[in-house]
């Protein structure tokens, strides 16, 4: 399945396949922060270090969030603070996890195992593709978030076509917002083999 995202709204078409419009293809695996290397173009800072990378993605993701709702761009900011106050609470069994690689790996590398947002994003369901704020991909079925504290026409939508949507109200923006999301969002670095990273150059295609 392929989600369009980072749209307010759709062209002529809505194939969720049309190539023109930038979109996640997801499948049996979780769409992860680094499931796919970040875009070349996106990648405008030069330091290597961790904080720096973070800083890149999340400006990244922000520029997906469209110019006129700065909640979305709230809601970037509180899940990446939220995932390394995570990380930091559990550091002690990520680095007894980690300790056989003598270093290699630090209980923060995790953080690219986190579910990845896609923000303005359009859910296929029922014939049609339906926008969240939002969305995540589990490895089984999607994940609407909306920022929202009440219902609203397109939860319920979302919710009739079967959509599982998570509702986030404004003021728990500025909290850790992981205790409102199912607990897969928490426990993403678990059942996972090694940290790795979104900043990769991707293999070119070989000619046939």
């Amino acid at each position: 399945m392929r989600i369009p995202y980072g749209l307010d709204r759709l062209p002529r078409t809505t194939d969720a396949n049309d190539p023109r419009l930038p979109g996640a293809v997801v499948g049996a695996d979780k769409l992860r922060l680094n499931s796919e290397p970040l875009p070349q173009d996106a990648v405008t800072l030069t330091s290597t270090d961790h904080a720096t990378r973070i800083e890149t993605i999340r400006r990244w993701l922000g520029g997906l969030c469209g110019d006129y709702n700065p909640n979305r761009q709230r809601f970037i900011d509180a899940y990446f603070r939220s995932i390394i106050t995570h990380l930091n609470a559990y550091g002690d069994e990520l680095i007894e996890r980690l300790g056989q690689y003598d270093g290699l790996f630090l209980p923060q590398d995790w953080l690219w195992s986190a579910l990845r947002p896609l923000p303005r994003a359009w859910l296929p369901a029922d014939g049609k593709l339906l926008a969240c704020d939002f969305a995540f991909w589990d490895g089984e079925h999607p994940i609407a978030v909306e920022l929202t504290a009440q219902e609203t026409e397109r939860t319920h939508a979302l919710r009739a076509a079967g959509v599982e949507v998570q509702c986030i109200a404004s003021g728990m923006l500025d909290r850790d917002i992981l205790g409102a999301l199912p607990d897969g969002f928490r426990w993403f670095w678990r059942g996972e083999d090694l940290p790795s990273s979104p900043f990769r150059r991707p293999f070119p295609d070989l000619p046939a």
